[in-house]
């Protein structure tokens, strides 16, 4: 009896490990996130939550928005290090070109936002469908006869 029952646990075991998906869960650092205790890149979340169409469609719409945010912030950036190096070399400097440069930065930030944003809600419809799915596999017990004898069946 005790091996049966040894047997049985283990079987529950090793059944609920194979059906059980992780989520993707927040990492340590803003804007991390870690799956299988091991920290993702943004193509990973990608391939991940290629399961789930609508996810995928929001995490891939986030992706482009950061890539598109890194043009204003490069071009920013350089223009407003152009406004403060002229600041402090030159008696006239160009405000107007440190000017720009902030709107620039403040228009990369924006859209590096809005792009994470659309990732988060990817993860989150992607952890959502992952619990309706789990909730809609209820095993089914009972007694079957097979060749051998008379056994347990679980189907779903």
């Amino acid at each position: 009896m005790g091996k049966l029952l040894a047997i049985l646990v283990l079987f529950i075991g090793v059944l609920n490990t194979c059906l059980a998906q992780e989520p993707i869960t927040d990492g340590p650092k803003k804007n991390t996130y870690v799956h299988n205790k091991m920290k993702l890149a943004n193509r990973d979340i990608l391939r991940i939550v290629s399961e789930n169409e609508q996810a995928y469609e929001l995490v891939k719409k986030g992706q482009t928005l950061q890539g598109i945010a890194l043009v204003p912030a490069l071009v920013g950036g350089g223009a407003m290090g152009w406004g403060l190096a002229e600041a402090f070399t030159t008696s006239d400097p160009s405000w107007g070109l440190l000017g720009a440069g902030i709107g620039l930065i403040t228009v990369a930030i924006v859209l590096e936002n809005e792009g994470h944003d659309k990732i988060r809600a990817g993860v989150d419809l992607y952890n959502e469908g992952l619990e309706a799915k789990a909730m809609s596999q209820k095993p089914k017990f009972d007694l079957a006869f097979t060749g051998t004898g008379l056994g347990l069946r679980m189907t779903f």
